[in-house]
Parts: C-alpha cells; sequence; structure tokens
C-alpha cells in the first residue's frame, strides 16, 4: 500500500503587503467619503457603525480628510447624552466627489 502525502499548504502572506494594504486604505477612505457625500450631515459614531471600521480608523480617515477639505465641521447635535456629536459635511474641495 502507497501511502500518499498531504499537499503542502501555501503561504499567502505575501498577499497581504504593500499595495493591498493601500488600496484597502484608499478603499476604506473611499467608503467614508461616500458616506458623507449620501448621508450628510452625519457624525463619526454613524459612520463607524454603517462602515463596520472602528471609531479610531474613522478618526483617522476624517482628519485627513479635513486636512485636504474634502469634509467640514458643520455644527455640534444637541439634546443627546453624553458629549454632542459633531456633525459632518462635504468641504469645498470635496463637492465634485465622483460617486461610483
Amino acid at each position: 500500500m502507497t501511502l500518499r502525502r498531504k499537499p503542502a499548504m501555501l503561504d499567502h502572506s505575501a498577499d497581504l503587503t504593500g499595495s493591498n494594504v493601500g488600496q484597502a486604505g484608499e478603499h476604506n477612505r473611499g467608503l467614508v467619503l461616500r458616506a458623507i457625500h449620501r448621508y450628510a450631515p452625519i457624525s463619526r459614531a454613524e459612520i463607524a457603525r454603517q462602515s463596520g471600521l472602528t471609531k479610531k480608523a474613522i478618526a483617522r480617515i476624517v482628519d485627513r480628510l479635513l486636512d485636504e477639505g474634502l469634509v467640514m465641521e458643520a455644527r455640534r447635535r444637541r439634546g443627546l447624552r453624553g458629549q454632542p456629536a459633531i456633525e459632518l459635511e462635504p468641504g469645498s474641495q470635496g463637492m465634485f466627489f465622483n460617486r461610483r
């Protein structure tokens, strides 16, 4: 009787480097920007809930979008518990964003 060996597991770790990480970042950035354009005014917490991204990731992405002028902080929501949420809206530089 001849025993067959199981094929070795393939190492896919190389697939998770470099451009794939960059592509994921660009995808997440686009996701946040589209959410702001479609549902403005919207808070960071609402974007996190809708997108499934962490609040920390949303904060980093929104900070970059604010610096680029693609979004702006509009107003604070009143009447809810805790610290009032800051609503986000498209910025003057983001008015011509291409929705895909």
